[in-house]
Parts: C-alpha cells; structure tokens; sequence
C-alpha cells in the first residue's frame, strides 16, 4: 500500500466515522423527544410566519404540552385550533370560568390583537423553541429534502457495507525501500459494537425524520414554510391600509365611512385601501377579515365576516349593510346607542395566514324599536 493509499484509506474512515457519529447524536435528540412525547405529551410546532418574532422567529420548531384552561395565564404562548389548523400566539388576556377561559390572544409581531377570541377548556402551552430547526424540518419533509435524506441513508449504508465486506488484511511484508506506512491494526470487537451502536442511532434518525415527511402525522401539527427555487424563504402577507377619513362621512362622502340615514333604512358603507402585493401570494389569493367590536368593552360583536378582494391590486374596498342586516349580524337591540368599531386584515385564503396590520374604522349605531341611525367617525 503506497502512502497516498494509506492516506485516502484514512480520510474514507474518518469521513464514515463523522457521517456515522452525526447520525448518532441526532439519533439521541430524536429518541429524547420521541421519548418526551410518549411520556408527556409533548408535541412540535412548526411556525411558518413572523407573527411571534423576535421572540419566536419563522422556521422555528418548538415543543408544546397540553395544559387545563385554569393553568393559562397571561404571557404564556399557547396554541389553539382555528377552522382546520392552529393558532400560536401569546396570551393577553384571559376570562375564566368553571367549564372554559375565554383567551384573547396576539402575536408579538402584531399591533393589535388577533380579531376573535378563543374559547377554550384545554390549550397546548408552548415550553421551547429552536430557531431555524423546523424549517429545516420542513425542507427535509419534501423534495429535494426526501431525496437528500435517501442519499444520506445509502451513504451510511455503503460506509457499513463496505466495511463489512472488506475487512483489514493481514499486515504484508515490510519492503526496506522505500518505507511503507504501517497497515490499520485490526478493528477491535469494541470499535465494532460501538459502529453497531451508531449504525441503529443512524437507523433510527432516518426513520424518524422520514416518518416527519408524512402528513397526517404533522397535518395539525406543522406550518411548512415556503421553498422556491431551492432557497428557503418566507412568505410575508400585505397588509390593507386605511382609507382617508370622510369625518362625519353623511351623504356621499367617499372615504373610510359613509352614513345614509333615512326613515325607511339607513345604510352605512366601510372603506379601506386594497392590498398591492409585490411578490408571492398573488393577489387573487388574498380576501379580507372583517370583525366588529364594541368599544366601550373591547368585545367581539358577531362573527367575522370574509370579503374577496375586489378591482384591481391597490384599488378601494368596501362593506356595505343596512341597519337591519347589520343589527342581526352583530346583535344590536332595538333600543340601543353602541359605538362601534370594524377592524379588518388580510387573509390568505384557505390558510390561518393573516397580515399583521389592522386597519381600524370607527362608528356608532343608534336604534329606536324599527328606526335605526349610524354615525361616522365618532369618538
């Protein structure tokens, strides 16, 4: 064996040695939240936006346990269920009650807090985060991550193989001239129960980051982020702004609020400024969430309302409903004086993503039995 033999020999081992050591170790975190998940319930999250930054940034894994509403208390970040996936956003305020706590939550990121509140008799309480790691996870759960895993598993396999088939020969007959570089001693029985050990390690990470390419496993659980031409990047959505104020807004003011107050129905129309996407999502993905609130008790009044995005990127939107309409919405009385509050955000549709900026229009409705009145712009 010439010298430069010897030397690529052993470059080929200590390359295995590290493959093999680094599957491992990450064999070893693995099994511990395996192990923390079957002991304690603990569960991963994924974050796919900045909404929880700094604290939380995008592409973090971090791992939550289920806790009892009483447990709940303000600070704590906690993730619920909304529609068909989750909300991760830290706790503001908290209403209990015997049977349930009413949360109302936000993200650091966010100006406001999230438009409705949640009601809850368990949430899971978010005790750890990683930056980067699940978005790492992520890009491994689909291709070309699936394929980069596939090679790391034939190359462990190959180093394991070929180790197997060949092992040392007997050491060969000093030539005098020129020296030769002593052949590799045998492998001792230690040295290969202690690569029979890495080799499960190695086994058992693969399985187990391969496992997290499925998605019912992760479904409720994971926000993937988004890979575009083989860069890993978030996606940020646009928010909408506000319109100019139409101050009182009677008659046909064409700002952020306009008031037609008549004895056989009075109709109030609610204005902000579209959203002009630059880049990914394209516009037609995006519509608007709409909810009402009581200002005098910050509470939601009605459920939200959805409204597609109209006209052309950038262009003015508007909500339009007559008193009645709008009183069944939002439960108003028949006698009744409430200032009101619309606060709407963007939305991607058939997601849990929502821009960060609340655009915010402020009115009042007044109600006497069938004869209902609304005013813009009040205090």
């Amino acid at each position: 064996m010439t010298r430069l033999q010897h030397l690529a020999a052993t470059a080929a081992r200590r390359t295995g040695d590290l493959a093999l050591t680094v599957a491992a170790v990450a064999g070893v975190l693995c099994l511990l939240i395996l192990l923390a998940g079957l002991a304690f319930d603990v569960r991963p999250l994924v974050f796919r936006s900045g909404s929880m930054s700094p604290a939380i940034p995008t592409g973090s894994l971090a791992l939550a346990v289920p806790v009892d509403h009483h447990e709940i208390e303000v600070g704590d970040v906690v993730s619920v269920p909304y529609e068909r996936t989750r909300v991760t956003h830290r706790v503001v305020s908290i209403d209990h009650t015997e049977s349930s706590s009413l949360l109302r939550l936000q993200g650091d990121a966010n100006d406001t807090a999230d438009l409705r509140p949640y009601q809850v008799t368990a949430a899971d309480r978010v005790v750890f985060s990683v930056p980067h790691l699940g978005a790492a996870i992520a890009w491994l759960s689909h291709p070309p991550g699936i394929f980069v895993l596939a090679g790391y598993a034939a190359l462990l396999l190959t180093i394991l193989m070929r180790r197997r088939a060949n092992p040392p020969a007997p050491s060969a007959p000093v030539v005098p001239e020129p020296p030769e570089p002593p052949h590799p001693a045998p492998e001792p029985a230690e040295g290969r129960r202690l690569r029979r050990g890495r080799l499960v390690f190695a086994v058992l990470v693969l399985a187990f980051l391969v496992g997290t390419a499925m998605p019912p496993t992760w479904a409720a659980w994971t926000d993937p982020v988004v890979v575009t031409g083989g860069t890993l990047g978030t996606t940020s959505l646009v928010s909408p702004t506000a319109a100019p104020s139409s101050g009182g807004g009677t008659g046909s003011a064409t700002g952020n609020c306009q008031a037609q107050n008549q004895a056989l129905g009075s109709t109030i129309t609610l204005r902000w400024e579209g959203v002009a996407p630059a880049s990914a999502p394209p516009l037609a993905s995006y519509d608007y969430q709409l909810q009402f609130f009581n200002r005098d008790t910050n509470q939601n009044q009605g459920a939200a309302v959805t409204v597609a995005h109209a006209g052309a990127a950038g262009s003015r939107q508007a909500y339009q409903q007559n008193a009645t309409t709008l009183g069944n919405l939002i439960g108003l009385n028949l006698l009744s004086n409430t200032r009101l509050q619309l606060r709407v955000r963007s939305h991607l549709t058939g997601s849990s993503w929502y821009g960060a900026t609340t655009v915010q229009i402020n009115f009042s409705s007044s109600a006497v039995l069938a004869f209902a009145s609304f005013e813009c712009n009040t205090a």
